[in-house]
């Protein structure tokens, strides 16, 4: 009985891992399925138009418009192919992955040559800087195209199958490199290296508060940056006339010229912080530009607050005269010439009373702009506090400058004299070693080399002579030895003709015997392999007809265990 309940419980369980995988597959296949009726459906809505299409108000149809107008400036492409090009062009993107894994690229670069090394030209050179970056703003304005037909994802993993169509084919219309790959891959890596950068583009931003020093401040007034004259905004402060009166001026009133001074406007290195507290070098980090002293809550014209960044050389900066700030004292200030800037416009009708309130505003400014200069310089100690240290500065670098010549004048005598002694030493051990080589016991030594080499060589040559007359002395030993072996090379000759006859023989016996040989073992090969066939076949027949047999012992048996658990569960439940 517990073996019963084993194999049933077994069987159990693999019904219900049959089952899981049954409803996994369901699933899948129901997954499968929407997907394909979803994309059946957006084809559908692309190929039909109706009063019933969903796609219609959405941007995916404007997009396939211009996919399918990339599809025809693709086809009438000329096609690249691979045997028109003789080099490493990366074709396939293993080949680029393959040496990327290597540390070594082969493809040529040049000193114009860009970072990315797999966009290569058709001179085989992988393309300029220049023209990467170009690639690069072009993508970006794609990318910005995407985006306005609602098809750039967050990531690039997340692309559209058709914003990846019509992204690769606009890129390859309009530069040739990327034609030279297969199935695209050089347009996709491209897009997924410059994606993040195009979506998310670094926007300049201001340096630190922190950075700000009094040196800075001081050197402040050094720095130019650009400044656009523009006509500054003006507000009316009185009430308007009415509807009727001001009708009837504007008939009236014909157009005036407004004249404007290039001194009413001023660049940013000029301007000073009106509401800072000097009593603190740290006061001069502060960006934006204070309101009219006095005021906390007022500001001395409409316009908006400045900043000042070096990194952002084209940021344009306007504010009206009442902020220049002048590096001299207020009681020596004089205004500069003005040139006369003729605008055309209307005058407005409370023009005089608005001038006469700026008027008095910058004078105001100004004041409060002269005292705050004065309590600086008084802070400093003295109001040409700038020119004494470099007064100071001056005198201590000509001096380091006459001590610098005198100590180069002084090292070149040391070297001119130094050189002097050692040129009378050197003279000195030439004449030396003269006297030495010219020396009596020099001469006679080698007078006495010379007389034992040119007995060497009497001796050498006597040696050489007797050898050669003794080998002279034997000429029949020679001509014996040259006869011998002349004789012992026809005999050799002539026992290799005959050999080469019994040598054939011998082979073609050898030949025939191994022949026999292959064909008798293959023979028995064979009926070896039938045997083995035939034996099997009639195992398969008798198994065949026991299986039917099997069968039926089984399902007995099967159901002779169902009906035995049944009484045994009937008998439990009662």
């Amino acid at each position: 009985m517990e073996l019963e309940n084993a194999e049933l419980k077994k069987l159990v369980a693999i019904l219900r891992s049959e089952a899981d995988e049954l409803r996994m597959q369901t699933h899948s296949l129901k997954g499968e399925i929407a997907g394909v009726s979803a994309a059946y459906e957006r084809l559908l809505a692309t190929v039909t138009s109706g009063p019933s299409n969903q796609i219609q108000s959405s941007y995916f149809q404007p997009f396939f418009r211009i996919l399918q107008l990339a599809r025809e400036a693709d086809a009438r492409l000329v096609e690249c192919q691979r045997e028109d090009y003789v080099g490493q062009y990366y074709w396939t993107e293993s080949s680029f992955l393959d040496e990327r894994h290597n540390g070594f690229f082969t493809a040529t670069r040049n000193l114009q040559s860009g970072p990315i090394p797999f966009i290569v030209g058709r001179n085989g050179v992988i393309v300029s800087n220049r023209l990467q970056e170009q690639m690069a703003r072009f993508g970006c304005i794609l990318f910005n195209t995407l985006r306005k037909y609602g098809m750039a994802p967050d990531a690039w993993e997340k692309i559209d199958v058709y914003a990846l169509e019509w992204f690769c084919l606009s890129i390859r219309v309009r530069f040739t490199e990327f034609r030279l790959c297969d199935n695209n891959w050089k347009a996709e890596t491209f897009a997924s290296i410059g994606y993040s950068g195009w979506r998310n583009p670094r926007q300049p931003t201001l340096p630190p508060v922190s950075q700000e020093t009094e040196a800075s401040a001081a050197n402040f007034h050094s720095t130019r940056q650009r400044v656009r004259v523009m006509k500054p905004k003006v507000q009316q402060q009185s009430p308007p006339p009415p509807a009727d009166q001001r009708q009837n001026k504007e008939a009236v009133q014909p157009p005036k010229d407004v004249e404007l001074f290039e001194s009413d406007l001023f660049s940013s290195e000029e301007f000073f912080l009106a509401d800072s507290n000097l009593d603190s070098p740290a006061s001069f980090g502060t960006r934006e530009l204070s309101p009219e002293p006095g005021n906390g809550s007022t500001p001395t014209s409409n316009f908006p607050p400045v900043f000042y960044d070096k990194d952002m050389n084209g940021f344009v900066e306007v504010l009206p005269r009442a902020m220049r700030f002048s590096s001299k004292p207020a009681w020596c200030s004089t205004l500069p010439k003005r040139r006369s800037v003729t605008t055309r416009g209307e005058d407005p009708p409370d023009y005089v009373q608005l001038k006469l309130e700026e008027g008095s505003r910058i004078m105001a400014v100004s004041g409060a702009l002269g005292q705050r200069r004065n309590k600086l310089e008084m802070l400093q100690g003295d109001p040409d506090w700038r020119a004494r240290p470099r007064a100071k500065e001056k005198k201590v670098f000509h001096v380091h400058e006459r001590r610098l010549i005198g100590n180069t004048i002084a090292e070149q005598m040391n070297d001119l004299e130094w050189g002097k002694a050692e040129k009378l030493r050197l003279l000195k051990e030439a004449h030396r070693k003269r006297k030495v080589v010219f020396s009596k016991a020099s001469i006679r030594y080698r007078k006495e080399e010379k007389l034992i080499s040119q007995l060497r060589a009497e001796a050498q040559a006597r040696v050489a002579r007797e050898e050669q007359e003794r080998w002279e002395g034997l000429p029949d030993v020679r001509q014996r030895l040259g006869r011998l072996v002349k004789h012992v090379e026809h005999v050799e000759r002539a026992y290799r003709k005959e050999e080469r006859l019994l040598l054939a023989r011998d082979n073609s016996r050898r030949w025939a015997a191994d022949r026999d040989a292959f064909l008798a073992v293959q023979q028995v090969r064979i009926e070896r392999a039938r045997m083995a066939h035939d034996e099997k076949l009639a195992n398969r027949e008798r198994l065949l007809r026991m299986l039917p047999q099997l069968a039926l012992y089984q399902t007995m048996t099967m159901k002779q265990r169902i009906n035995d658990f049944r009484k045994k569960q009937a008998l439990a439940t009662k």
